[in-house]
């Protein structure tokens, strides 16, 4: 794993629902927010959380595992439906 900027981060998103916010700590990793198509508009929307993954498993496999665990507890931030997915990935990039 290497960090990149985030112009960089930037360039190589194909699929905003590949798109996740995550932290180390102690050795232990956290999902913070990923991107998923969803809401009243099925637009790209930001879904923020603070699980813990499985680092046994690739990261996909793991938001899945993680989220199918946790019985609430994400925060959905919905977007109209004139909002394009540039939009949404620069919001939550930062």
């Amino acid at each position: 794993m290497r960090a990149i900027s985030k112009k960089e981060y930037l360039l190589i998103i194909d699929d905003c629902e590949s798109v996740y916010l995550i932290k180390t700590q102690n050795g232990k990793i956290y999902l913070l927010a990923d991107m998923e198509y969803g809401g009243d508009y099925q637009q790209a929307r930001i879904e923020q959380m603070n699980f813990e993954l499985n680092i046994a498993l690739k990261i996909s496999e793991a938001v899945n595992e993680c989220r199918e665990c946790y019985n609430g507890g994400i925060y959905f931030m919905e977007y109209d439906e004139d909002t394009t997915d540039n939009v949404v990935i620069r919001d939550f990039i930062g």
